[in-house]
C-alpha cells in the first residue's frame, strides 16, 4: 500500500514542478496578465490553505483515510489543468484563482492524510527510513519536472507544455485506483482503527 502512495506523490511532484515552472511566465507573456493581477490571483489562491486545515479532520472522520486519499488523487488533475485552458481576461483569472485555491486545499488534505496513514501503518522502527525514502523520491522528481517542462516549452510552447504536464497528473489517479487503497479499503480502515486504539 505504501509503495503506490509514494509513487503517486513522486508523480504529482514531477507534474506540479512542470506546471509551476512556467505558470507566471505564461500568464504574463501569453495571457497578458498585469503584475497586479498575477499577484492577486496567486496570492488569493493561497487562502485555500486556511480552508484545508478546517476540512481535513471532518473529511477523514466521515469518509475514512483511504477514500479521502482517493478523492484527492482524482481532484488533482481537475484543479491543476485550468491554467493551460483559459483565455486572456478576467474570467480566466477567476477560473485560475479558484482552481489553484482548490488545488492547495487538495494538496494539504492529501499530504496531511497520507502522512497520518503512513505513521499509523508503518512499524515505528521503519518510519524514519520510509519517510526519508519517500521524501527523496518526491523531492528528486521536482527539479526533473521543472527542467523538462522548460525544455518542452522550447519546442511546443508554454501552453503546450502546461497541457502535457496537466495531462500527466492523470497518471496518479490510475496508480491509486489499482492500489490497495481501493482494493483493500476495508482492511486498511480496520488496521487504522486498531492502530489508533493502540496508540
Amino acid at each position: 500500500m505504501i509503495g503506490p502512495l509514494v509513487l503517486y506523490m513522486a508523480t504529482v511532484s514531477f507534474c506540479l514542478a512542470g506546471l509551476t515552472a512556467l505558470e507566471v511566465n505564461y500568464v504574463v507573456r501569453e495571457l497578458g496578465w498585469s503584475s497586479l493581477a498575477t499577484g492577486l490571483v496567486f496570492g488569493v489562491s493561497m487562502a485555500g490553505g486556511l480552508a484545508a486545515g478546517a476540512v481535513v479532520g471532518p473529511l477523514t472522520d466521515r469518509y475514512g483515510m483511504p477514500r479521502v486519499l482517493l478523492g484527492a488523487a482524482f481532484a488533482y488533475p481537475l484543479c491543476s489543468g485550468s491554467i493551460g485552458l483559459v483565455e486572456p481576461g478576467l474570467a480566466g483569472q477567476v477560473v485560475v484563482g479558484v482552481s489553484w485555491s482548490l488545488l492547495i486545499i487538495v494538496t494539504l488534505v492529501f499530504q496531511s492524510t497520507q502522512r497520518s496513514l503512513r505513521q499509523l501503518l508503518t512499524p515505528k522502527d521503519m518510519q524514519g527510513r520510509l519517510a526519508a525514502t519517500s521524501r527523496w523520491l518526491t523531492w528528486a522528481a521536482t527539479p526533473v519536472g521543472a527542467v523538462l517542462s522548460g525544455l518542452l516549452a522550447g519546442g511546443i510552447g508554454m501552453r503546450g507544455s502546461l497541457l502535457v504536464f496537466s495531462a500527466g497528473m492523470l497518471v496518479g489517479p490510475v496508480v491509486m485506483w489499482f492500489s490497495p487503497l481501493r482494493t483493500s479499503r476495508r482492511e486498511i480502515e480496520r488496521d487504522v482503527r486498531t492502530a489508533t486504539a493502540a496508540g
